[in-house]
Order: structure tokens, then C-alpha cells, then sequence
């Protein structure tokens, strides 16, 4: 679902990943990002995230806890994508790339969670409309523009020097 052109589209979609779990409140629940890997495994989640389930817990706790990961991972991936388009390409994102990763999260959503395509698509368009102001504000950008030269250099930063950089503008 990700593709990188180069090593600085991958920096700054990494640190979009970073950007959204820090907007959905889950930053407690990655602990590094690192260019070193690929994919979602440049983000480190801790076991809380990872976690599928429990049989001492009730089915609906699970599910929605799963149900919750899903939006996160819903909203790190369009974070992901509208990072690189909007700050680093300085364009708006491709309709036809929107609508493939619709797509993608519509089927995921009904395979692993019975939602209904119009459930999706509302998560995805909350998600997507709210990431496209985040991006569009020029001191977010100017912040991304500086994680990004850091990560590029260090290769990996802890969560909470990414929360802390971020702080003044993700409240």
C-alpha cells in the first residue's frame, strides 16, 4: 500500500506515520520510529497495539480495541501519504491514489471488522479531511521540514522526542 520513491519520500512519510499516531492520541502507543525498516515496521508499537485478543476478555472489549487500531492505522497511512504529497511535493494528494487506498481500507474493513463501505468511508474522510488541514498549516509543515532533517540524519527517534517536538502545534 506504501511505495517510496527515494530515501527522503520514505523519511517524510515516516514521519507523517509518527505525525498521526501523535494527532489519534496513540502515541503511547509506538515507541520509535526508524528508517532502517520498511513499511509499517518503521514504526515500533508496543504490545498494547499489537495486541489481536484475550479469551478473559469480553469479545466486545477486543473488537473494539481492534476496531480502534484499525482507524489508527486508517489514519497513519493516509498521514503517511498526505505528508509526502503536501509537504514534501508541495502538491495536493492524487484522486487516484485516494481512491485505491479507499479502496484497500473498505475491503479491510469488511474482511476483518464487517463494516459496511459506508462506515469506511466515513472514518476515512474524517481521517483524510481532518490530516489535509493538519498539513496544509505552514507551522506544521516547518516542523516536518526539521523532524525530518533530524530522522534523516539520526535514522531513528524515540516516541517521545517526536511528541515533545511536536508538542507546541499537537495539542
Amino acid at each position: 500500500m506504501i511505495k517510496y520513491s527515494n530515501e527522503k519520500d520514505k523519511c517524510y512519510g515516516v514521519v507523517g506515520m509518527a505525525v498521526g499516531m501523535t494527532i489519534w492520541n496513540a502515541e503511547e502507543m509506538f515507541i520509535e520510529v526508524s528508517l532502517d525498516e520498511s513499511g509499517f515496521d518503521c514504526l515500533s508499537f508496543t504490545r498494547d497495539f499489537l495486541f489481536t485478543g484475550d479469551p478473559a476478555i469480553s469479545p466486545t472489549v477486543s473488537w473494539q480495541h481492534r476496531l480502534n487500531n484499525f482507524r489508527i492505522m486508517m489514519g497513519i497511512t493516509i498521514s503517511n501519504v498526505l505528508c509526502r504529497s503536501m509537504v514534501l511535493h508541495k502538491r495536493q494528494f492524487d484522486v487516484e491514489d485516494k481512491q485505491q487506498l479507499i479502496k484497500a481500507f473498505v475491503e479491510m474493513g469488511d474482511a476483518e471488522y464487517s463494516l459496511s463501505e459506508s462506515e469506511c468511508m466515513g472514518y476515512f474522510n474524517k481521517s483524510f479531511d481532518y490530516l489535509v488541514q493538519v498539513y496544509n498549516n505552514r507551522r506544521m509543515q516547518q516542523k516536518v521540514k526539521e523532524i525530518a532533517k533530524i530522522l534523516s540524519k539520526e535514522r531513528k527517534m524515540c516516541s517521545g522526542d517526536i511528541c515533545r517536538f511536536f508538542s507546541d502545534i499537537i495539542s
